[in-house]
């Protein structure tokens, strides 16, 4: 459940290291665990880690990229994001 280029990061990726504590641990899984848990949009529309999960995922999937952060935020602005999950 992630876009193509962040897939591209993740690649076959299931662990890395909490850049907090810099202990391993496993990645956000989407289908297992609920994203409000594990991560929090700043009001500057960057994603901040609440976990080690959501931290190590943050930097695995490079969220937080500047382009990344302009697209959510012009996303935001038409009202398409956050999106729904069915």
């Amino acid at each position: 459940m992630a876009c193509r280029s962040c897939n591209q990061y993740k690649g076959s990726e299931v662990a890395a290291l909490d850049p907090l504590t810099n202990e391993p641990t496993r990645l956000y899984n989407p289908r297992e665990q609920n994203w409000d848990e594990h991560f929090e949009l700043n009001v500057d529309m960057s994603i901040a880690g609440l976990t080690p999960k959501g931290r190590a995922t943050t930097e695995v999937l490079r969220m937080n990229l500047p382009r990344r952060v302009i697209e959510r935020y012009e996303a935001w602005m038409r009202s398409e994001y956050p999106c729904e999950i069915p």
